[in-house]
């Protein structure tokens, strides 16, 4: 019974890695997540977080880290996208170097958690001294957005993503580079509203000039330093 119980776990766990979408969401210099061991840690948190919950009619508690009705819907829930989380220091943002080249890589790891293909919530993934572990689940509004922007962005040719926040501003934007062309940025929704950057500011499809980005984000970097 116990090998097949490890042999049911192996055979979702591989179901879950097949079914990850190829969106080159890897960073510009990251290194690939798919089928990693980042990859693998999320897919098996996700197994294990999901068995908790999953007995159909059992009720979710308050605050429920995922976007969905019931339990019973994570037995559907697979690993979908995953990107590695990179910060730019607000220090950054009054020199002359560019966006892109400022934003460091934080070793954290987020994958989206998909139910019959639509996001629900991310993962959260680190390195943990017991090895690479899904520290958090959360953030579904956070994790459609993404979606959304890397469905759109991803349908160009020669196009990666990159996902990067300036915590000291709050704010998250993605960032999408062509080919050797100067790199573009996406903000998300609630760095929309942040900013207030709805309308004129946000033109391309919705994509923002590298010097543009960085003065709305140097003007809420400072204010929130100032409270």
């Amino acid at each position: 019974m116990k090998r097949l119980r490890c042999l049911m776990l192996s055979m979702l766990l591989a179901s879950q890695l097949a079914s990850a979408q190829q969106v080159d969401f890897t960073g510009i210099t990251g290194a690939a997540s798919r089928g990693s061991e980042m990859q693998v840690a999320a897919a098996r948190g996700l197994v294990a977080f999901a068995k908790t919950f999953e007995s159909a009619g059992q009720g979710l508690p308050p605050g429920f880290p995922l976007s969905v009705r019931d339990g019973s819907a994570l037995r559907h829930a697979k690993i979908g996208l995953g990107f590695q989380v990179y910060d730019v220091d607000a220090s950054a943002l009054t020199g002359k170097a560019a966006l892109e080249d400022v934003a460091l890589p934080t070793g954290i790891w987020r994958y989206e958690v998909l139910v019959q293909g639509y996001p629900v919530g991310l993962a959260t993934v680190a390195k943990t001294a017991q090895g690479w572990q899904v520290v958090s689940f959360g953030g579904a509004g956070l994790a459609r957005d993404i979606h959304d922007v890397a469905m759109h962005q991803a349908q160009r040719a020669g196009t990666t993503l990159r996902y990067i926040r300036v915590p000291q501003a709050t704010a998250d934007f993605i960032q999408v580079q062509q080919g050797t062309a100067p790199a573009r940025f996406a903000p998300l929704q609630a760095t929309r509203s942040l900013l207030q950057m709805q309308g004129a500011a946000l033109v391309n499809g919705g994509l923002l000039e590298g010097n543009t980005l960085r003065a709305h984000l140097a003007r809420a970097a400072a204010t929130h330093a100032s409270r």
